[in-house]
């Protein structure tokens, strides 16, 4: 039986019954002040029972604790904890403080896995700062001999886990990830404290996301998730939340995507994790830049910056769509430089993948600059590092893609055209239609030998009343608002994956392979419009219909009765109403928005009614 607080405390803990071991322990320290072992035990509690403040105050006893004792070792590692959760909370100095007094207090002990921890904080930090992973490696590859001779398990798990980082950033794909899942694998076994285990699985999920191996990202986040559950962790189930947005981005789920990097930013802020708060508000302007929503996309890019995450390359991207292109080059070239000045500094900067994550950028908007050169010298960079990974087909097509378009703009035609023909084998293979398309029309290939049949989603858009507004309005003055309607819906277009078919002089026949990112668009254009009427007084009111069917593709063109079908709904739409099927809205499965009832409709020339609903967009 558990008589006193301080037994009830302990046994709260190891259950993970949180907050009952903050209440049961801080009524023993009342009683009687804790010892530093159980003040450390505290303070664990308070974290993850949601009180990180009282948590830091109470490590910070601790250690006055362990150091009052002669128990230098521990005392070292609490300072180490402290140092990098004042790192994480922008407070450099006082990390920095810290960092320097667990040095110090162990410079002439033995070999104990805190000189490997130590290690292990460098590694982190050299290849955060600099870039350079190959001595980060050697840091760890250091701290990882260390756990292994001391027999420090949790030590050997999170240097592992670095070690396996700074391979995938080297390019060294295959071997780098077999030791992160290792490591994953181990934060789960119940041999490290939760706190370890947080740290490795962040690791493994980051570098997943930013290998582009988003299969493998899924699969860790899914783990960590249940495992989260089971140990009622907080705090850090913030940072999931935030690769977990990303996830959803990718797949086109905007909304839940936005949520979930919403709530990730209140977790972490209230933890102060601000590092990765910072991350969770960049996360928040990919989402709203691909919502169309430029002027939440640029506070959100505003504040990652505030919190110390460089916005690039969504900033960029965000002054190219408003046309200024001139800061876009700047933006994007700045942060690319970067590397250059550390590669002069230290002699390496191997971090392919921060290299990676902005070469896209860099390539689109030197083309639309003009700088042709460089847009080429950026686009074959950007297939060397693609090369070294082999997680993602579709981006390394891509990748072609853009280094065959810089090729052509540079006059560069027959390698061009071997990128491009090469880009456009690999999206045949993946089944990307419409990708393959595209890159068939860079080629003037496009195939009108025979005919194809296609399932995709289309989407037909209409200015509502347009003949009795262009009366109204003036040709010039109509003239300028097509204009308008035609570069921003465009723009939308090519933001969310479309094509563009045709263009019917006040609307638009576009095509989708996924359904996901056909409603995306959709909502993306209709809060643009209701943005401009509320900023500007006025907008041109647009009725959207989709819908999900085969085709045949033959020149150019797609034409069947699933065509017929999304002309029709498109017609029956209301101004401001997006119009979708029962097949749309289940193809997009979970990324499909909140609709109103549905309803059958019987369409012109359809002879079976037609179930459809109305996005709810606002």
């Amino acid at each position: 039986m558990l008589d006193t607080p301080l037994d009830r405390g302990r046994e709260a803990l190891f259950r993970h019954d949180w907050t009952n071991a903050v209440e049961a322990l801080s009524e023993a320290d009342r009683a009687h002040r804790l010892e530093a072992d159980d003040l450390d035990r505290l303070a664990e509690a308070q974290w993850w029972s949601g009180a990180p403040d009282d948590a830091v105050d109470t490590w910070e006893r601790a250690f006055a604790g362990y150091v009052a004792s002669d128990r230098i070792e521990d005392a070292a590692l609490v300072a180490l904890h402290l140092g990098n959760l004042a790192y994480r909370r922008g407070a450099a100095s006082v990390g920095n403080g810290w960092m320097a007094r667990a040095e110090r207090l162990v410079t002439d002990l033995p070999e104990s896995p805190v000189h490997g921890w130590l290690k292990a904080e460098r590694a982190v930090f050299t290849m955060l700062a600099t870039g350079d992973t190959r001595v980060g490696a050697e840091m760890a590859e250091e701290a990882l001999d260390i756990a292994r001779r001391t027999g420090d398990r949790e030590l050997e798990t999170m240097s592992l886990g670095i070690i396996g980082t700074a391979l995938v950033r080297q390019g060294r794909w295959q071997e780098g990830m077999s030791l992160i899942d290792e490591a994953a694998l181990a934060a789960g076994s119940g041999e490290l404290r939760p706190r370890t285990a947080c740290d490795v699985y962040c690791i493994t999920i980051t570098t997943c996301c930013e290998a582009t191996d988003y299969r493998r990202a899924r699969e860790w986040t899914d783990h960590v998730d249940r495992w989260m559950d089971r140990h009622a962790i907080h705090g850090y189930r913030g940072e999931c939340k935030v690769h977990r947005a990303e996830l959803k981005r990718r797949r086109g789920d905007l909304q839940a995507a936005e949520s979930e990097a919403l709530e990730a930013c209140q977790e972490l802020e209230d933890y102060r994790l601000l590092d990765s708060a910072a991350t969770a508000h960049y996360e928040i302007g990919e989402i709203r830049l691909r919502l169309g929503d430029l002027g939440g996309a640029q506070a959100a890019f505003d504040k990652a910056h505030e919190l110390g995450r460089d916005p690039q390359p969504g900033l960029a991207l965000l002054q190219l769509l408003r046309g200024d292109v001139e800061s876009a080059v700047a933006g994007i070239d700045r942060s690319l430089q970067t590397a250059i000045e550390f590669e002069d500094r230290i002699h390496t900067f191997d971090d392919l993948l921060t290299r990676a994550s902005l070469l896209p950028a860099a390539v689109e908007i030197h083309i639309a600059a003009g700088d042709l050169e460089q847009a080429a010298a950026y686009a074959t960079e950007l297939e060397e590092i693609a090369e070294a990974y082999e997680s993602e087909a579709l981006s390394a097509a891509m990748t072609r893609t853009l280094l065959g378009r810089a090729l052509l703009e540079v006059g560069e035609e027959t390698a061009a055209r071997m990128e491009l023909r090469a880009a456009r084998s690999a999206f045949s293979e993946l089944g990307a239609v419409i990708h393959e398309r595209q890159v068939a029309k860079l080629l003037g290939e496009e195939d009108s030998r025979s005919e194809h049949r296609v399932r995709l989603t289309f989407m037909f858009t209409d200015i509502v009343r347009s003949t009795d507004m262009a009366a109204a309005l003036g040709d010039e003055a109509w003239t300028q608002l097509l204009q308008w309607h035609d570069r921003n819906l465009r723009e939308a277009f090519v933001q969310h994956h479309g094509q563009e078919v045709k263009h019917t002089g006040d609307g638009f026949f576009v095509a989708f392979e996924n359904a996901a990112d056909a409603i995306a668009c959709a909502v993306a254009i209709q809060r643009l419009l209701d943005r401009q009427r509320r900023d500007h007084g006025f907008a041109p009111r647009v009725r959207i219909g989709l819908h999900t069917a085969e085709a045949t593709y033959a020149d150019g063109d797609y034409s069947g009765h699933g065509v017929h079908v999304a002309a029709r709904i498109g017609a029956i739409a209301e101004g401001d109403e997006i119009l979708v099927s029962s097949v749309t809205r289940e193809a997009a499965g979970e990324a499909s928005l909140p609709t109103g009832e549905p309803r059958e409709v019987t369409l012109k020339g359809v002879q079976d009614p037609v179930e459809v609903s109305a996005i709810e967009w606002r």
